[in-house]
């Protein structure tokens, strides 16, 4: 009889981990599709407006499997110099202000696995990141790009992200260890060398992300900077 009764809690543990399982599964496809229909505006926004303040010619990458490798588009600028770029839009936290950029670290899968973010990823097919902060809009849900109303946009090179990193004495396992450490200890942040990390323990995925200052991005880190306010163009920064 104790056999079958384990047997039996074991059987509903499984099935219930399968469900739960299923339920995760859905609510990250739901919140991916939100997203990637977001990402799609944005894109549409940044052809409009930033590509032609700097470049010549634009090459839009659509295959998707090319773009989870890293490569949204590639661009040829004024000085005739090739670039392969990677988008990324704050497009959860619309008409915020935020004062920094989350810049992903790892994730968990359904499986418990960790992964790693973007941010880590050395063998991504870009260089150069395009961040998006998107401080007003008609509508939140940004249902098309002219719903977009301010914007500060930043092209930056990758390698720059990293000098910026080594001078606070953070490198790659030194962000791994505290995204491992804030997932043990459930603590939703920490700070190292004045930076902030974050881990969203609520949500399945126990995302962790370095949060750099926008003013660090804009003015010491990018390599171009505007904001873009009703259609009108002001150049933050210019060192290409």
């Amino acid at each position: 009889m104790l056999c079958r009764r384990f047997s039996s809690c074991v059987i509903f543990i499984n099935k219930r981990t399968r469900k739960m399982k299923d339920i995760m599964k859905e609510d990250y496809r739901s919140r991916r599709s939100v997203d990637e229909k977001r990402e799609a505006i944005v894109a549409q926004y940044l052809d409009k407006y930033f590509y032609p303040t700097w470049t010549t010619s634009t090459e839009r990458n659509y295959d998707r499997t090319t773009q989870i490798a890293g490569l949204d588009l590639t661009v040829v600028d004024f000085r005739g110099d090739k670039i392969t770029i990677d988008e990324k839009a704050a497009t959860r936290w619309v008409g915020r202000n935020l004062p920094t950029f989350a810049h992903e670290i790892s994730s968990i899968n359904i499986n418990g696995c960790e992964y790693d973010g973007w941010l880590l990823d050395f063998n991504s097919s870009s260089d150069y990141l395009v961040e998006v902060w998107i401080d007003d809009a008609k509508d939140t849900s940004i249902n098309d790009y002219t719903d977009i109303t301010d914007a500060t946009i930043a092209l930056i090179p990758k390698k720059n992200i990293w000098s910026y990193l080594e001078k606070k004495h953070i490198d790659y396992d030194k962000l791994k260890s505290i995204a491992k450490e804030l997932r043990c200890m459930c603590c939703p942040y920490s700070y190292y060398n004045g930076l902030k990390v974050s881990c969203q323990i609520k949500q399945h995925e126990h995302a962790a992300n370095l949060l750099i200052p926008r003013d660090s991005i804009v003015n010491f880190i990018c390599t171009y900077a505007v904001r873009i306010k009703g259609g009108k163009i002001m150049t933050l920064r210019n060192a290409l």
